[in-house]
């Protein structure tokens, strides 16, 4: 037997409100009798009830914008309405008060598939599964780590989110388990509040034997709860898991704060050997909007890597907040170490690391620190122990580095790292000439030593490159030392100006010191035989307190 759908009742009784009573037998006629009042939807209480066909047509036409019925004829069948054929199950009946009720089938081809709305089985099938469904209270004293994990199982298996957090704390005791690609999701970081007090992990995520790829967590806080005399060595948020085979990647953790967790994350992949090194099977990720921070226990570290860094992985706006000299935002153990970037972070505590690397990693390259923010608390940005290998390709640049702080830099290759205090200003400038026969003077830039710091310098390096027509290209460069010693700058060469082998020294560099100002103007000349000169020049200046620009 068909089952009626909600709106199909609804639509029916809708029908026979517009249409007034009428009582419809089975064989199709009908028996009039007095109509209905108006029906809310332009008074058509009076409009006379046709065959099912009409009846659709003038429902259709009230559920249709500005939609109005046309005049019905006369009851029974037309050539053009033939009368619809039902089985015995699907005839029409009347209701207790006589109002019409139409059949089944009639009533569920009055809407279109378009317009039908979702089965509750379809409708569930996109709902949270909520761990309050399987027992949890959420009160903030009854151990919810069963009821967790039955709810987790349920949304493995149904492929639904599971939500966490509820009106109050949720006491998680033992851990939860989680396999396969799926999405854990909360209220927000305010509002959904985990609570471990167990010494372990409140998630352990196992990828084996399968991909998890593209889940999503997001909005909530785990924190850990736990008297001082108490070992929490081993509590963590997260712990990632799994063979050497199964890649546990591209994954996206938003918007989470851990506090007074030993560790936010631990990443225990078993490592891959590759050409490069042993690396993680953990790659890919992307942390955003991640916040750790101390409570009533320190926490220790944030990302703690035991066998690889993760390649390709990506830490955005993490901020953390450490207590102790131990502490270290990302802690890379064994295995490849590269390949990630750090951008935009807010990092801080009393003596705290931002990296650390331990003696078993390899390949050390390609690692990205920029546009953050390190407060003066901290100790190092980096802690690399032992030296060796030689580190290839960081970039530490772009960051704010609080007074107190010390930049370790070991042997590296291919880097940028800018420390405290450091200071490089460069400019660039192009000219072109048609002109032939003459001397050219082209002002390139100025640099100009701070007045309020009568003994500062620089070292200023100059590069030109182009074509002197008629004479021949090449590139020429030029460094000096300009200083002050409570007067004007004193512009010192630092040896000879250096040209093309092979070319003569065609583009002259000559600094011009203007006097009273503390401005020192440096200028290029040469002399073209023919037209179409042309050059680039640029300046890079490292060194006290002064400006440089291009004139």
């Amino acid at each position: 037997m068909r089952t009626v759908h909600p709106l199909t009742a609804a639509l029916a009784a809708l029908l026979v409100a517009a249409l007034g009573t009428q009582l419809v037998r089975a064989d199709n006629s009908s028996v009039r009798s007095e109509p209905t009042g108006g029906s809310g939807l332009g008074d058509r209480g009076d409009a006379p009830v046709g065959p099912p066909s009409q009846q659709r047509r003038v429902l259709n036409g009230f559920l249709s914008e500005r939609g109005s019925p046309r005049s019905l004829g006369k009851l029974g069948s037309d050539e053009l309405n033939p009368p619809l054929q039902r089985s015995h199950r699907e005839k029409a009946v009347v209701n207790k008060v006589g109002q019409l009720t139409l059949a089944l089938s009639e009533t569920e081809n009055l809407v279109s598939e378009a317009t039908k709305p979702m089965s509750l089985n379809a409708i569930s099938a996109n709902l949270p599964v909520y761990p309050q469904n399987f027992g949890a209270m959420c009160d903030g004293s009854t151990d919810d780590a069963a009821a967790y994990r039955a709810a987790a199982r349920f949304a493995m298996v149904s492929g639904r989110p599971l939500h966490v957090g509820g009106a109050n704390l949720c006491i998680i005791g033992s851990s939860v388990p989680v396999a396969g690609s799926m999405a854990i999701e909360g209220d927000g970081e305010g509002k959904s509040i985990l609570v471990g007090t167990f010494n372990g992990p409140v998630f352990v995520w196992t990828a084996t034997g399968s991909e998890v790829a593209r889940s999503s967590i997001s909005d909530f806080t785990i924190r850990g709860q736990f008297p001082s005399h108490v070992d929490y060595t081993g509590s963590r948020g997260f712990v990632i898991q799994g063979d050497s085979e199964s890649f546990f990647q591209y994954n996206r953790f938003t918007r989470l704060t851990f506090e007074s967790l030993y560790a936010a994350f631990e990443i225990q992949k078993a490592p891959l050997k590759t050409i490069f090194g042993q690396e993680s099977t953990a790659a890919w990720l992307n942390f955003n909007d991640i916040t750790i921070r101390s409570g009533s226990r320190n926490a220790i570290y944030g990302w703690l890597w035991n066998n690889g860094s993760g390649t390709g992985t990506t830490y955005s706006n993490i901020k953390t907040a450490f207590t102790t000299p131990d502490a270290a935002a990302f802690y890379y153990k064994a295995g490849v170490v590269g390949d990630i970037v750090i951008n935009g972070g807010h990092f801080g505590g009393k003596g705290s690391t931002l990296i650390k690397i331990d003696r078993a990693t390899n390949y050390r390259n390609n690692i990205l620190v920029a546009g953050s923010q390190l407060d003066a608390g901290m100790s190092v940005p980096f802690s690399f122990q032992p030296n060796l290998p030689t580190y290839q390709r960081i970039s530490f640049t772009g960051n704010n580095l609080g007074g107190g702080i010390v930049l370790s830099i070991p042997p590296v290759a291919d880097s940028l790292i800018d420390d405290q205090l450091a200071d490089q200003r460069r400019a660039g400038k192009n000219f072109a000439t048609r002109e032939a026969g003459r001397q050219q003077h082209v002002p390139l830039f100025s640099v100009t030593l701070d007045n309020l710091n009568p003994f500062t310098g620089t070292e200023c390096t100059v590069m030109v490159a182009g074509l002197v027509g008629g004479v021949g290209g090449g590139a020429v460069r030029a460094t000096y030392v300009i200083g002050r010693n409570g007067g004007d700058p004193i512009v010192t060469p630092v040896g000879s100006p250096v040209a093309t082998i092979g070319a003569p020294q065609f583009f002259s560099i000559a600094p011009t010191v203007v006097l009273g100002t503390g401005q020192v103007n440096l200028v290029t000349n040469f002399t073209p035989t023919a037209a179409g000169s042309n050059l680039d020049a640029q300046i890079r200046c490292m060194g006290g307190t002064y400006a440089v620009s291009r004139l």
